[in-house]
């Protein structure tokens, strides 16, 4: 399955600019963990992410937002501090839930107006829209 998940082009790159810039990066998905590392090694970018929530780590998937708390404690962050990404209403209740502030970026699969009553702090294109959002070149 990780060889056939792919990130959009744009990501590494994105990921190594929030890194330098001293963001503080994890993953929480519903993806087994040893998945989500597969793919994070074949792009070179494991080594930036200082904490990874996958499927296992959980009782209940999202929209329950345990591995998204759990995720906010390693990283020794408040959630007001955190800002979760993601590019569905799953991952936007999950953020709620959690007490986090949500991005939703429109290049997956949702569109927009599925958004409509979710908090959304933003919307973005695609994630080559964060940088920028955050003051970052």
């Amino acid at each position: 399955m990780s060889d056939l998940t792919d990130l959009f082009k744009e990501t590494p790159k994105v990921i190594r600019l929030l890194n330098r810039n001293n963001f503080k990066l994890g993953i929480v998905s519903t993806k087994y963990r040893f998945r989500i590392e597969t793919i994070l090694r074949r792009e070179n970018i494991l080594n930036l992410f200082e904490v990874i929530i996958g499927g296992e780590d959980v009782r209940e998937l999202k929209p329950n937002p345990f591995g998204l708390i759990l995720a906010t404690k390693k990283l020794n962050l408040l959630p007001s501090d955190v800002v979760y990404i993601g590019d569905t209403t799953i991952d936007a209740e999950t953020a709620y839930r959690a007490g986090v502030s949500f991005l939703a970026i429109l290049s997956g699969v949702t569109l927009r107006c599925a958004f409509k009553g979710f908090q959304v702090k933003h919307f973005l294109e695609n994630i080559s829209a964060i940088p920028p959002l955050l003051g970052i070149e």
